[in-house]
């Protein structure tokens, strides 16, 4: 099964809103990363891995084509733990 098989079949545990289409889901956490993958209206495409950033005053971010989504600004869909 591939990653975007993978991503496809499971619920995110968290989504952001990047324009009224479209949006970022992460499905998994893992120490200093997570798998992330844009949704474009039907389906998530381009799983991908990508390293947790912190500002210097401690605000965790997630660096996706070049721009910052802080973690605050996405809304949780599950319980993480």
């Amino acid at each position: 099964m591939s990653l975007t098989q993978k991503v496809n079949s499971m619920r995110p545990l968290a989504v952001c809103g990047v324009t009224s289409w479209h949006g970022i889901g992460i499905f998994e956490m893992t120490g200093d990363y997570a798998i992330t993958a844009f949704h474009n209206g039907s389906e998530y495409i381009r799983p991908r891995r990508h390293r947790f950033y912190c500002t210097p005053a401690g605000r965790p971010f997630l660096r996706l084509k070049g721009c910052r989504y802080y973690l605050d600004e996405f809304i949780q869909t599950e319980r993480m733990f």
